[in-house]
């Protein structure tokens, strides 16, 4: 007597369209053409987000990298959520269930690149645009106003290592890439077919 093989249900078809679907579909996290604007500015949100990840040595502006150390910050959840998402879309033929993987990975990597912002671990403001924020009617202002006031005590408990709120004592009062919230605002994600060449 021969062993007998029964296929109850075929999804070959479904999961090798899963396989598809993550192979070609990515998240990319960052600020997109829907949320680069800044009230009619001529430089956007992207732009400062390139200058934050990487610095302008000619404008003397620190380096203050939150978009690659975020993601970083998350890879293991993401790692996991693509993992889960795989095996089940493979398992049951559900190629949707790629898609919510990866708009759960992008989520995953906006809130680690918020988280780094809000964390505040940079290098503090230069005092001239702590002066110019305490100067603005922009949210921040009352913040930057009193580092202002006490800069000097600030800076050198800064230089100390010393933290308010567990950040550098000048970043809790006026911290970098924070002060409308717009740019923390324009930190996105989207998920799309991967760009071929």
């Amino acid at each position: 007597m021969g062993a007998k093989l029964v296929i109850a249900q075929d999804h070959l078809q479904e999961a090798l369209r899963a396989v598809a679907a993550l192979t070609n579909r990515e998240a990319l996290v960052g600020v997109t053409d829907s949320t680069d604007q800044r009230g009619g500015a001529e430089f956007g949100n992207a732009g400062i987000a390139y200058i934050a990840e990487f610095g302008s040595p000619v404008n003397n502006i620190p380096m203050r990298p939150f978009l690659g150390p975020g993601l970083d910050d998350k890879k293991n959840d993401i790692a996991r959520v693509l993992r889960v998402g795989a095996k089940l879309a493979m398992e049951t033929g559900d190629v949707s269930l790629v898609e919510n993987a990866l708009e759960v990975c992008g989520n995953l990597g906006r809130e680690g690149a918020v988280d780094r912002i809000t964390g505040g671990m940079f290098a503090p403001l230069a005092k001239s645009t702590i002066e110019a924020r305490a100067r603005s009617d922009h949210p921040g202002a009352a913040g930057a106003r009193v580092a202002v006031a006490n800069y000097d005590k600030f800076a050198v408990a800064t230089a100390k290592g010393e933290t308010m709120g567990g950040k550098p004592m000048l970043n809790f009062y006026a911290p970098p890439l924070i002060d409308t919230s717009a740019f923390l605002h324009s930190i996105t994600y989207i998920v799309r077919d991967k760009k071929r060449g």
